[in-house]
């Protein structure tokens, strides 16, 4: 006899009670375990609808157009990234290292972060880009922040969703970062 999914669960418990049974669960534990016991059988023994197949329900289609974007499926929004379905498991990575002046010897600060990310098994981060970072003077265009933090992603296997810090951050209510060297927009800016 071939055990399903629930009846494999089933027995994991039934072995799981009578071990803890041995080793003197109180009686109020017996009846909560009894409980889920008794309606995992009766889940086990409800008979599925023919009608929908549990395996079409999780096939996902895969999408043609491969930038990120939503497209409905089975009636939900499903977010598409290289033209897979893609759920984001991402950490926020902070931005206080970067110093306003000095970006170019701080831009660095984070690098231990990318491999910590993908070791725990994250597939995003999310990245602070502060505007005095990309355009330090008026008109003169810096990216090799964004290069940076783009080759460490990829090289890490991560998807970035970069985080654009203009005037204010965190509700602080100046450009300036209460003047401690948090400088979101640049200088020339008043």
């Amino acid at each position: 006899m071939e055990l399903g999914h629930r009846g494999r669960a089933v027995t994991i418990l039934l072995m799981w009670i009578v071990s803890t049974r041995r080793a003197g669960l109180r009686k109020s534990n017996w009846w909560i375990l009894s409980f889920l016991v008794f309606s995992a059988l009766g889940l086990e023994a409800q008979p599925s609808s023919p009608a929908i197949s549990t395996a079409d329900v999780w096939q996902v289609p895969v999408s043609q157009n491969l930038m990120p974007h939503f497209e409905a499926v089975n009636g939900r929004k499903v977010l598409y990234v290289d033209g897979r379905p893609f759920t984001a498991l991402a950490v926020e990575i902070p931005w206080w290292n970067l110093i306003y002046g000095r970006y170019k010897e701080t831009e660095n600060a984070y690098d231990n972060l990318y491999p910590a990310a993908d070791k725990i098994g994250l597939n995003t981060l999310k990245v602070p880009i502060k505007w005095s970072v990309v355009e330090p003077e008026k008109g003169v265009y810096d990216f090799s922040y964004v290069d940076h933090i783009k080759s460490m992603a990829e090289k890490h296997h991560l998807k970035l969703v970069l985080n654009w810090f203009g005037h204010y951050a965190s509700g602080d209510g100046t450009i300036y970062g209460n003047l401690t060297g948090e400088l979101y927009a640049p200088m020339y800016i008043s």
